[in-house]
C-alpha cells in the first residue's frame, strides 16, 4: 500500500509539473493598406504577450512628389518618436528612410517594460485590465477586426 501511495504521489508530482509548464507561442499578424504595410510579431506565454515586435514599411513617394513633406520633416519626426519610445524602459525603436520608403521597427519587451507605463506613454491602446499582463487571443480579436491576418506559428 506504501508503493502505491507513493508511486501515486510521484504521478500526480509528474502530471501536475507538465501542466504548469507554459505553452510558448508566436503570431504574425500583417497588413496592407495603400502605401503602408505592417507586419506585427506577437511572443507569449499561454495567453500573455511577452514581446511584441512591429515592422512598418511606408511608401512616401506620393508625398515627397506633392511636396507634402521633405527628408528633414521625416527624419525629425523618426528622431522625435524614438526620444519618446526609447524613454520607457523595455521599448527600442529603429528607422530607415531610403528610397522615399520609410521603414520602422519597434520591439516592446514586455517582461521588462510596464505595460501602464506604455499605455501612459500612449504607445500602447489598451482595453480592460492589464493586471494579469495582455491577452494575446484578445489582442489577436482586435487586430483581426483591424483587418489584419494574424496566423500562429
Amino acid at each position: 500500500m506504501k508503493k502505491l501511495t507513493y508511486l501515486l504521489v510521484i504521478s500526480l508530482l509528474i502530471i501536475s509539473g507538465c501542466q504548469s509548464k507554459k505553452e510558448e507561442t508566436t503570431t504574425v499578424c500583417t497588413i496592407e493598406q495603400e502605401e503602408t504595410k505592417a507586419t506585427l510579431t506577437l511572443e507569449a506565454d499561454d495567453d500573455t504577450i511577452t514581446k511584441l515586435t512591429q515592422h512598418v514599411a511606408t511608401d512616401l513617394t506620393s508625398a515627397f512628389d506633392q511636396g507634402l513633406i521633405t527628408e528633414d520633416d521625416v527624419n525629425k519626426n523618426a528622431k522625435e518618436v524614438k526620444e519618446k519610445m526609447e524613454a520607457t524602459k523595455g521599448v527600442t525603436y529603429t528607422y530607415t528612410l531610403k528610397d522615399h520608403v520609410l521603414t520602422e521597427d519597434s520591439v516592446f519587451d514586455l517582461e521588462e517594460a510596464s505595460v501602464e507605463d506604455l499605455i501612459e506613454a500612449n504607445l500602447l491602446e489598451v482595453e480592460g485590465s492589464t493586471k494579469k499582463g495582455l491577452s494575446l487571443k484578445k489582442t489577436v480579436a482586435n487586430y483581426e477586426n483591424l483587418e489584419f491576418t494574424c496566423k500562429s506559428k
